[in-house]
């Protein structure tokens, strides 16, 4: 929806997307992330008619049903197999306490959805909600009266650590490291490369090496080695 109405019928964007983005634990909440690409003199009109979009969502039967069916396929030619059996148990099953494979839920539950589901999804956990926005470039071509507008600015230069909004878990050190390299012994003897609990872990043909000082900073999500 909204790269159709973003650039396709307004020609506001070179590209556009919004999804409500699942959490990596039970622990944490879902959020609503979106992303527009837009020349600096279209940003006050992009950013209007976006808000448009997440309150009023445009209702495309056509399009709902095209999106469904695409949902469908997916999910009948997916497959799940070698290391990603594990990496799903554990980020999706075990992580969530739940009993099978979210993607069967989701298959069964896809078949009997409407468009009138997806409407009071967004009405409940879309529409009315305060977001935070960030806008990268240059200050001097920006209309920082458009901004203003719409809440309090902060402008953040190159040499500023930014936050991240949604902060993961710290990892717990080398006990879970541990214990994740004792499921991979006895579930892998191929030769891989994986980050386990924040550490480099080489696996190669069942002797699993945790190489020293690769730890990485904050989470294994992120790719700065310290």
């Amino acid at each position: 929806i909204v790269f159709q109405e973003m650039r396709e019928t307004r020609g506001l964007a070179y590209n556009a997307w919004a999804n409500f983005i699942r959490p990596s634990s039970k622990e944490q909440t879902y959020n609503m992330q979106a992303h527009i690409i837009t020349q600096n003199d279209k940003l006050p009109e992009a950013l209007t008619h976006f808000n448009e979009i997440i309150e009023v969502m445009p209702e495309s039967e056509v399009a709902f049903e095209n999106a469904k069916n695409a949902l469908i396929s997916r999910l009948r030619t997916e497959r799940t197999t070698r290391a990603d059996v594990l990496w799903t148990y554990i980020d999706r099953v075990q992580e969530f306490g739940l009993d099978e494979d979210p993607n069967k839920t989701l298959f069964e539950g896809v078949q009997n959805l409407t468009l009138q589901d997806i409407v009071k999804f967004q009405q409940q956990w879309v529409k009315d909600h305060h977001y935070s926005i960030c806008v990268l470039g240059d200050p001097r071509q920006i209309n920082q009266k458009c901004l203003k507008a719409m809440g309090p600015v902060k402008f953040v230069n190159g040499q500023e650590t930014v936050l991240n909004p949604f902060p993961q878990p710290d990892v717990t050190g080398q006990e879970e490291v541990e214990n994740e390299v004792r499921i991979f012994k006895a579930v892998l003897a191929e030769t891989a490369t994986y980050v386990l609990a924040g550490a480099l872990v080489e696996i190669e043909q069942g002797v699993v090496h945790i190489h020293e000082n690769s730890l990485y900073a904050t989470h294994p999500g992120h790719l700065s080695q310290v």
